[in-house]
């Protein structure tokens, strides 16, 4: 065998590999674009779409995060993708108390979501650290 017929022979192989994979990182991408609002260019000028994608990267790492940390306390949120969380965990109804300075005292979240007892579990370690209180209540 030649060394164009193996070179021919990868090619085919990678190809073959190519077809055969369940297209899982498009999908995945796409409901991450969907899910932080950049399914087209939005900006004419290239400076103000590099700060537009400079901010959904930054949201997308804060959304990553926040699921990783929920998924902590609820094992099957870490299958929620940007979509999901965008849409059904960040639409939790709830209420912030600032004191005269304008710092976060409290924040109260709607007990009736379901999402809201583990949002709570990891926002309140974190937020303890500021001496902000968060806790579940009516809404």
């Amino acid at each position: 065998m030649t060394a164009e017929d193996e070179n021919v022979r990868v090619m085919l192989a990678a190809l073959y590999a190519y077809d055969q994979r369940g297209g899982a990182a498009e999908t995945s991408i796409k409901g991450s674009k969907q899910g932080l609002g950049l399914t087209k260019r939005n900006k004419k000028r290239f400076q103000a779409q590099e700060m537009l994608l400079s901010l959904a990267q930054l949201a997308y790492n804060l959304t990553a995060w926040t699921r990783n940390g929920l998924a902590a306390c609820r094992p099957t949120l870490q299958q929620f993708g940007m979509l999901r969380m965008v849409r059904d965990a960040f639409h939790i109804s709830g209420k912030i108390v600032f004191d005269a300075n304008g710092q976060i005292v409290t924040i109260t979240l709607n007990q009736a979501h379901d999402l809201a007892s583990p949002f709570i579990s990891v926002l309140g370690s974190f937020l303890a650290r500021d001496r902000t209180v968060a806790n579940l209540g009516q809404i």
